[in-house]
C-alpha cells in the first residue's frame, strides 16, 4: 500500500454514510483512522465500528479546513472526513456488514 496514506494514521475523522435509496438518510460516525500492518481502518470512538479503508476509500478522504468547520458543524474537531454511500443489500450481504458494527435499522 502506498505510504502517502501514512499521514492519516491515528488522525480524527468524520465518517458520513448516506443511504442513497432514502432521502436525507445519513449517519455520521466519529473516530480515528488506524493502520494495522499494511491495512487502514476507521475505528469509531466507541471502538465498536470498524470499517476497512481500501485504496479507493483512502483516496476519497478529504482534509477539513477552517472554512469547512464554520460551514459544516457536524465535522466537529475532526481533521478529515469521508463520505460513503450504501444502497439496499440482498439479505445474504447484510450478514457481512455485521463485522462493521454498523446497524442501519437503529
Amino acid at each position: 500500500m502506498n505510504e502517502n496514506f501514512a499521514v492519516f494514521n491515528n488522525r480524527s475523522i468524520a465518517l458520513l454514510i448516506e443511504n442513497v435509496e432514502k432521502e436525507n438518510d445519513v449517519k455520521i460516525y466519529y473516530g480515528k483512522i488506524v493502520k494495522n500492518d499494511t491495512d487502514y481502518f476507521f475505528v469509531g470512538t466507541n471502538n465498536k465500528i470498524n470499517v476497512t479503508l481500501d485504496i479507493d476509500k483512502l483516496n476519497r478522504i478529504k482534509k477539513i479546513d477552517s472554512e469547512m468547520k464554520l460551514q459544516i458543524p457536524f465535522v466537529k474537531d475532526c481533521e478529515y472526513f469521508l463520505w460513503l454511500t450504501i444502497e439496499s443489500l440482498p439479505n445474504e450481504n447484510k450478514e457481512s456488514l455485521k463485522d462493521t458494527e454498523i446497524n442501519w435499522e437503529e
